[in-house]
């Protein structure tokens, strides 16, 4: 039952969740920031079928979240329903820190690093 209604929408639901991924050169800015304060991580990890951007691997594994304008409602800038849902999953299993991508972008590298 179950494992077959699974199998039916995995590839799809794991597509959308690529399809939201951020750019890999945000990532990969991310990625670096954090490497610059002496943290490890893994980006675009899969966990359960979420794509989480970065995994800061640790005592408490942290995932961050970035937001796109693809996960934010227009106007209010809340995050859309299936970005609610993965951060909930989530945080069963990780802190959750989300990083908002129109913050993201106006920060120079060493604020960045201290975001």
């Amino acid at each position: 039952g179950l494992q077959r209604y699974i199998g039916y929408v995995e590839d799809v639901f794991h597509r959308s969740q690529v399809e939201n991924a951020p750019p890999r050169h945000v990532v990969e800015a991310m990625s670096a920031a954090l490497a610059s304060h002496g943290h490890h991580s893994k980006s675009l990890v899969n966990v359960d079928g979420y794509v989480v951007d970065i995994v800061v691997e640790g005592p408490l594994p942290v995932a961050v979240l970035y937001h796109s304008q693809q996960t934010l409602h227009q106007t209010t800038r809340e995050p859309l329903g299936h970005t609610m849902m993965r951060q909930r999953h989530l945080k069963r299993r990780f802190a959750v820190i989300n990083v908002p991508g129109d913050t993201w972008e106006t920060l120079d590298d060493d604020a960045r690093a201290a975001f």
